[in-house]
């Protein structure tokens, strides 16, 4: 076995070890640095202590992204606390009201120790986003592919494919500097974005909502934007970033996003999006 396999199997074996700790309500067998720093929807607290642990019995759907170079880990998934077999080994805050979520957990490892743990869910769906946590497919087998060598782009092409996507759906540059491919597809925990006016780009050139004609301003900052994976042998790069919503009315609404980015031939092919809406800004800034 090769080192850059030793990391992958490494970061993989942690995060498959996070997960089980999470069902078993077992903060003890974290592997955790002395100083770690976690976040649940922008809160900053203790692993383990949030509304995901505290009421999951079962991961349903799983998807998991590496990168030696980082040290970091990404995990999208759906969970919830109704086991088939009804067999509740371990203890949750609500049994009455059934509950899942459609989650992200992102984790940085350095010397073997967890020093970042950044978890996101949502219960279920957004008004127009006609899916539910449990509806949603996972995992995506095209993230899976391995890119012939030849025609793959490098980490540096990667990041830049994902930038211009933040910079063309809601910087003055517009759209049309996005390079997308002809097949491309968006989905946002679950909801299929794409194809809903005329064209991929359609969907940012006529919404109202991003473009401020509604009394709406949206931007994302670009301190709130990372890059903790980049994976140039399966195309793939995710992003997190914050998107800020100002009202001319109203409060400033904020939605911390984890975006799965599948890049072939030069262009973002597919997109998977998963982000609930928050009280605050994240919490991470890109410093």
């Amino acid at each position: 076995m090769n080192e850059y396999l030793k990391k992958r199997k490494e970061l993989a074996m942690i995060m498959e070890r996070y997960l089980e700790c999470l069902v078993e309500k077992n903060t003890g067998r974290l592997s955790l640095a002395d100083r770690y720093r976690a976040t649940y929807n922008g809160i900053e607290g203790k692993a383990g202590d949030n509304e995901l642990w505290h009421n999951i019995l079962v991961i349903q759907k799983r998807q998991t992204f590496l990168d030696p170079e980082t040290g970091e880990i990404v995990f999208v998934g759906v969970g919830s606390n109704e086991v088939r077999e009804r067999r509740e080994l371990f203890p949750i805050d609500d049994y009455l009201t059934y509950k899942s979520f459609a989650f992200s957990i992102r984790l940085k490892v350095e010397n073997g120790l967890v020093t970042e743990i950044e978890e996101l869910a949502k219960t279920g769906r957004s008004r127009y986003f006609f899916c539910m946590p449990e509806e949603i497919h996972l995992p995506d087998l095209m993230f899976e592919m391995c890119v012939p060598e030849e025609e793959r782009s490098s980490r540096e092409e990667l990041i830049e494919q994902a930038d211009l996507y933040w910079r063309g759906s809601f910087g003055p540059e517009g759209p049309d500097i996005m390079h997308i491919h002809p097949d491309c597809q968006r989905t946002e925990n679950g909801y299929q974005t794409t194809n809903h006016s005329n064209s991929f780009r359609g969907d940012f050139k006529w919404n109202a909502d991003l473009k401020g004609d509604t009394g709406m301003h949206t931007s994302i900052p670009e301190k709130y934007i990372t890059y903790p994976i980049i994976d140039p042998a399966r195309g793939i790069v995710i992003s997190y970033a914050t998107m800020v919503t100002k009202l001319d009315r109203g409060p400033t609404h904020y939605f911390r996003i984890c975006e799965v980015f599948l890049v072939r031939d030069g262009c973002i092919k597919r997109i998977l999006a998963m982000f609930p809406a928050l009280d605050n800004d994240g919490g991470w800034i890109n410093e």
